[in-house]
Parts: structure tokens; C-alpha cells; sequence
């Protein structure tokens, strides 16, 4: 028995049952055996007979006490009969009472040293009462050794017997905790759990799918029921038997299965899993039933938002890409693989490298790029960009492309960066005609310039010429009237130069 142990952790066993039957069985032979030897004398049968009764009793109130009073009632018990023996004639009177007193030391002692101390005591003092009491020396050591014997047997047999109890036990006990565990495990999960053997037969489930099948049903299932029987829907039954019959040809598979309960169109997603038996064969099927409505419902969302946000992408105006924390580029929009005349974008997603590839560092984007991921900042920039660099890894963008590119940050909630968001206009056909009206506006100016002081010179000195022919008085009256008319001419032509020349610089 174990130091630790009790005689109360196994009172209440079957094993302590077998044990107090051998203690009765060995205290009523010896009973009988002093019966024979005193010709059933009255006397010495009571005296057996209280004997008998001390010991069973004694054994069997160690159920109900907590006190472990036991060592000494063997003392006590030991005194009586050494007071016994030492008045009684019959012979080999005690050695059959000290064997019983072994299911106390045994049993009732929680201390192995304290046992064999008993043990000891017990065989001693038996073989010295029978050689004091006259009993032949050689006969006492003949009953004695077997009695020995005996209790070394006897002993092994229960310690071997113990922890084989404790063993199975334990054992018992682990098997309860884990089927327990199993229980709980199935009762506190959002999915319906079920088992069917290779009939069909109901062999268990969980409260949740016992719960469903009332309420679709309005039926309960109990076990051993054959499960496609359970509904009278022949069209719902050989589903279900296909399912099953799947299973229970070893395949392991998941399906969906819409089903209208209430008004309510509900989506299941459905596990299968064949159970197999020692010798690995399939014996039944477990399914496991998930309501999956709202998954759906988000994923149905999640794929009509990534839609949208695809056609808001492609839609813009302006070119798009995403690159991530690393510089890879992970998304561009049909602006920008057109904006770099990409028709494979899947030879660029993932693979093209913003602040490791050499076209970057040729083209001079590397450096904005740089700046953005290091600060965080927004950057805006105008670049000029030669695709004719033997960098250039986009192979139908050739000669030169002007570009407007505003670069932002995504942060996480760390402040790290995520990844970087560019903007990207192609602003060569603006820059070309920029050009254009630079120039328009310098011909212009030159036109201005021509006006205000080439052409007008002239046209003031013949203001000025007929201004002073008009003061002359030797002029007739006929030529006075032609210097006039040339005179208001030249006022007019002056007029329109200087209208001309207001236009022009309003245009510049």
C-alpha cells in the first residue's frame, strides 16, 4: 500500500468488500478449528466467538471512523489472545487468530514500517505463546513457518492487488474526466455535432443538433434510430444518404448546404469524417454542422466592396499604386498600366521593387521614394523620366515622359509604415503644350514690343509732322483739308495700334 494512502480511499470499493470476505472466511475456519480441538466446548467457543466478532467489527467500523484508533485495537486485540492462549489447554489455539490479525496491519495501517512491525510482533509473539503454553517446539515452527508463508504471499498479493486498484482507479478516473471533457468539449461549440454508424443508426450528438432537429423537425431522435428515417422528405433523405455513404467510404470532405428554416434561408458548411475501429475500419461517419449565414453575408460584402473599390481604382483619372512596407509593388490601376503601357501587370505585381531597382536609381524616383518612407511625410514631385535608360524595365515606354507623382504614407497604429500610396498623372501633353504657349507668349511679347516701338514710332512722328503743317498759314484752304484728313487717318491708325497692343499683352 502507498505511504500516502488511506484506509478510506477504498472502503467503499468492491476490493474492500473481497477482503473482508477472506478476513471472515479465515476467522470462521479458525473458529471451527478450536471448535474441534475443544470438542465445541461451550466455553472456549465463546471465547473464539468474541474473538471472531472483535476482528470483523473492528474491520468493518473502519468505514465510518476517521480516527485511525486500528493499531491499537491490534494491540489490544494481541493482549486478549496471548491472556487467551496462556489459560487455554488446546493446542495451536493462537496461530489462527494471529493470520487474521494480519488484515489489520495490512489494511489498517497507514505505514509500511509500522506494518511489518506488526507483522513481526505478531509472528513472534505466537510462536513464543505456543512454546510457553507446552506446545512441541517442532509442531509450533511447523504451524508457524507456513503461517509465514502465508503472510509474505498474502501480503505481495495485496500490494500487488492495491496498485493494480489504484492503476485502474486512476485510470476509471481519467476516463471519466476525459469523457467529461469530451461532453463539455461538445456542448460549448457553435457547431452541430453528430455521429452515425455504417446502418445509419443514431449513435450520438450534441444538444445542438438534437435542438435543431426539433425545430425543423418538431421531433426528437433518439439513439440507435435510423437517422434517415427520421425525416419523410424523400429528396432531404437521399441527400443525407449520399452524404453519409461518402463518409462511410473513407473520404473526408466539406460541402455547403442551403436550407430555408423559418422564412430564413440559412447556409450550413458541412465536415465529414469517417470513425474507424481498431482494426482500421470505417465503422460510422461524425459531421460537424456550422451556420456559416453571416460568413457568407460578409464574405458576399467583403467581395461586392472589393469590387467597388476595383472599379473606383480603374476609374480614376489618375494612375494608382500600392506598394507595401518593403517597397514591392502589390496593386496598380488601369491609369497607371497605362500610364507605363504595361499589358502583363501580373510580370510586375510582387515582383518590381521601388527602392532596390536600378531604373528607380537611374531615373531619379528613388530618392522621393526614400524620403517618403523614411519621414512619413507626403511628398509631391514633378520628374522627367528617359525610358530609353537601358535600366528601363517597362519595355513598350520609350523616349521621355513627364510625370506628377504625390507619394503618401500608410502608418499602422505603432506610427510604423505599412506601405506607400503614389499618385502618378502623366503630365507630358501639358508640359508640351506649356511649351507651346511659352513660346506663343514670347512671340507675343515680341509683337507688343514691335507695336508699341517700331510700328508707333512713325505713325508719332506723323502725328506730330501734320501737327505742325496744320499750324502753317500759307496753306491753302484745299491742302488744309487733305493734311486734316491725313492727320485724323494717322490719330486712327495710332488708336488701333494701341488697341492691338492692349489685346496682345492681355494674352500674355
Amino acid at each position: 500500500m502507498d505511504k500516502s494512502h488511506n484506509i478510506h480511499d477504498f472502503v467503499n470499493t468492491a476490493f474492500f468488500v473481497s477482503v473482508l470476505r477472506s478476513l471472515i472466511l479465515v476467522e470462521v475456519l479458525v473458529f471451527f478449528y478450536i471448535g474441534i480441538q475443544s470438542s465445541f466446548s461451550l466455553l472456549y467457543c465463546l471465547q473464539a466467538l468474541s474473538l471472531v466478532v472483535l476482528h470483523i467489527t473492528t474491520f468493518q467500523s473502519s468505514k465510518y471512523f476517521s480516527f485511525n484508533f486500528f493499531p491499537y485495537s491490534i494491540i489490544i486485540s494481541l493482549a486478549l489472545m496471548l491472556l487467551y492462549n496462556a489459560f487455554s489447554p488446546l493446542s495451536i489455539s493462537f496461530v489462527g487468530f494471529s493470520v487474521s490479525l494480519v488484515f489489520y496491519s495490512i489494511f489498517l495501517i497507514k505505514h509500511n514500517w509500522l506494518q511489518y512491525f506488526y507483522v513481526s510482533i505478531i509472528i513472534i509473539s505466537a510462536f513464543a505463546s505456543e512454546v510457553y503454553k507446552g506446545t512441541d517446539y517442532e509442531i509450533a515452527l511447523m504451524v508457524l513457518i507456513p503461517s509465514i508463508g502465508f503472510t509474505s504471499l498474502f501480503y505481495t498479493a495485496i500490494l500487488h492487488l492495491q496498485k493494480t486498484h489504484l492503476q485502474l482507479a486512476n485510470n476509471i478516473h481519467e476516463l471519466v474526466k476525459a469523457k467529461s471533457e469530451f461532453r463539455l468539449l461538445l456542448e460549448n461549440t457553435n457547431v452541430d455535432i453528430w455521429s452515425v454508424d455504417k446502418n445509419y443508426k443514431y449513435i450520438k450528438g450534441n444538444s445542438k443538433f438534437e435542438n435543431y432537429l426539433f425545430i425543423v423537425y418538431n421531433k426528437t431522435i433518439v439513439l440507435n434510430q435510423n437517422i434517415l428515417e427520421f425525416t419523410e422528405d424523400n429528396e432531404d433523405k437521399l441527400f443525407w444518404k449520399k452524404i453519409y455513404d461518402r463518409g462511410l467510404n473513407g473520404e473526408v470532405f466539406t460541402l455547403e448546404k442551403e436550407k430555408k428554416i423559418n422564412n430564413d434561408l440559412i447556409t450550413f458548411e458541412i465536415n465529414v469524417n469517417p470513425i474507424y475501429d481498431v482494426s482500421n475500419k470505417v465503422y460510422g461517419v461524425t459531421l460537424l454542422s456550422k451556420n456559416i449565414t453571416q460568413k457568407k453575408l460578409f464574405e458576399k460584402q467583403r467581395v461586392d466592396s472589393q469590387k467597388f473599390l476595383d472599379i473606383v481604382l480603374n476609374e480614376m483619372p489618375i494612375g494608382f499604386e500600392l506598394f507595401n512596407n518593403e517597397g514591392f509593388l502589390i496593386r496598380m490601376n488601369e491609369k497607371q498600366m497605362k500610364n507605363l503601357a504595361i499589358s502583363k501587370p501580373e510580370n510586375y505585381i510582387n515582383n518590381y521593387n521601388i527602392l532596390t531597382d536600378s531604373f528607380s536609381l537611374a531615373s531619379g524616383q528613388y530618392e522621393y521614394y526614400k524620403r517618403a518612407y523614411s519621414t512619413g511625410e507626403v511628398v509631391n514631385y514633378e520628374i522627367v523620366i528617359d525610358f530609353d535608360l537601358p535600366e528601363n524595365p517597362f519595355l513598350n515606354m520609350k523616349s521621355v515622359s513627364t510625370f506628377e507623382v504625390n507619394l503618401f504614407s500608410i502608418k499602422g497604429e505603432n506610427g510604423s509604415i505599412k506601405g506607400m500610396i503614389a499618385l502618378t498623372s502623366d503630365i507630358s501633353v501639358r508640359k508640351r503644350n506649356e511649351q507651346i504657349l511659352l513660346e506663343q507668349n514670347k512671340r507675343f511679347e515680341e509683337y507688343s514690343f514691335t507695336l508699341s516701338h517700331v510700328i508707333r514710332r512713325p505713325v508719332a512722328n506723323l502725328i506730330s509732322l501734320t501737327g505742325l503743317l496744320h499750324d502753317y498759314a500759307d496753306i491753302n484752304v484745299e491742302d488744309q483739308s487733305t493734311l486734316n484728313f491725313i492727320h485724323d487717318s494717322v490719330q486712327e491708325l495710332d488708336g488701333i495700334i494701341r488697341n492691338l497692343n492692349s489685346r496682345l499683352n492681355s494674352n500674355i
